[in-house]
């Protein structure tokens, strides 16, 4: 977090070297949709094609065109799981959470304050795993043990498209990659993750 508030300091100090006129900030609320293994994989999947926990973005934006921003970003995204039997007697359910610090590039096709957009992002990604395994008790019925994993700096990209209703108003889909780099051992079995954001972004201090 600490990196993130440096980075942000940077842009607002350089921004004042070039006389920017627009610098705005927004908040983004989303529900996330995992995709491919990390919704059905058997041992890493969530075993929900809809997550209902949601996601929080927030971004700092600054103009650097009539129909161009550049936007230091925070994602902060959770997946809920479910149970799934890997035999008669054991089940894991898997549940993650992604937060990713990272740069956009948004492109306005009609104005700024109305109408479609698109962009491009570049993400830092840390990731936490919690997986949960469901035994049977010795004791009678069933007892369940977590363990949380966690790696850093795991490169992501993104997409999004958009459209902006007013100029603090606007709805967003993203889709979201990032690396995971399978190897021997490492606690995270998918090579990689993706997942689907959707929602509301409001703006402040746009002109």
């Amino acid at each position: 977090m600490k990196r993130f508030a440096h980075r942000l300091a940077l842009i607002l100090f350089s921004s004042a070297f070039l006389n920017a006129q627009d610098i705005s900030w927004g908040i983004q609320l989303s529900s996330g949709i995992p995709l491919n293994g990390l919704s059905t994989d058997q041992y890493a999947g969530t075993h929900k094609s809809f997550n209902g926990a949601g996601a929080l973005g927030l971004n700092l934006s600054y103009q650097v065109s009539a129909l161009d921003d550049v936007r230091a970003t925070v994602n902060s995204v959770g997946f809920t799981g479910e149970f799934e039997n890997i035999d008669p007697s054991t089940a894991l359910r898997n549940e993650y959470h992604y937060f990713q610090i990272g740069l956009e590039w948004c492109h306005y096709f009609n104005s700024r304050n109305h109408g479609w957009n698109a962009g491009l992002g570049v993400n830092n990604t840390e990731l936490n795993r919690d997986l949960t395994v469901m035994t049977p008790s010795p004791f009678g019925g069933t007892w369940a043990s977590t363990v949380r994993y966690r790696q850093y700096r795991r490169l992501g990209i993104s997409a999004n498209a958009g459209y902006q209703f007013k100029p603090w108003l606007g709805v967003v889909g993203s889709v979201h990659h990032v690396n995971l780099g399978k190897e021997q051992g490492e606690p995270f079995p998918l090579d990689k993750a993706q997942w689907l954001q959707l929602g509301v972004i409001f703006h402040f201090g746009r002109r």
